[in-house]
């Protein structure tokens, strides 16, 4: 099977962007786990040593948030950019599944590996950003809009 430049740019791009997400809800992570760390620490202290500890802690909290909103974002960006990719026929259904789904196994793997070096304090919330997106009723309408008018579209054709 001969791979022709776009759908090598096409993928390159895909892996590209997914690696971008990911590393949003790795910083994300990230901070929470250093929050929890620093509330740890700050366990044992008194007066004025825990309330910097807890100044700090608060702010990897709201560094966590952002960043989770960002991997937010960008997956429904990531969605949104190749549903279009899809409708201006630049790539055809197969090759826009295949993506969702490269998309997707570089997210599980990615997190994964990040969970099994970084999660010292044993927290199962790792996948839990993963989980609230596809509970979302708008990632599965994002998701399969597209599909639908690429169907029709292809069956007004013929």
């Amino acid at each position: 099977m001969m791979i022709n430049k776009k759908t090598k740019m096409y993928f390159g791009s895909v892996t590209a962007i997914s690696i971008l997400v990911l590393s949003f809800h790795m910083l994300a992570l990230k901070f929470i786990y250093n929050y929890i760390g620093l509330m740890l620490d700050g366990n044992g202290l008194a007066g004025e040593k825990k309330k910097e500890i807890v100044v700090k802690a608060e702010n990897f909290k709201n560094y966590s948030q952002y960043f989770t909103n960002a991997f937010l974002l960008a997956n429904f960006f990531f969605l949104i950019l190749i549903g279009i990719i899809l409708l201006t026929r630049i790539i055809n259904l197969k090759m826009y599944l295949s993506s969702y789904l490269l998309f997707e196994v570089i997210q599980i793997i990615g997190i994964s590996i990040f969970i099994q070096i970084f999660n010292k304090y044993e927290l199962t919330e790792g996948f839990g950003r993963w989980r609230i997106l596809h509970r979302n009723a708008l990632f599965w309408i994002i998701l399969i809009i597209p599909i639908i008018i690429y169907l029709l579209n292809r069956k007004q054709k013929k």
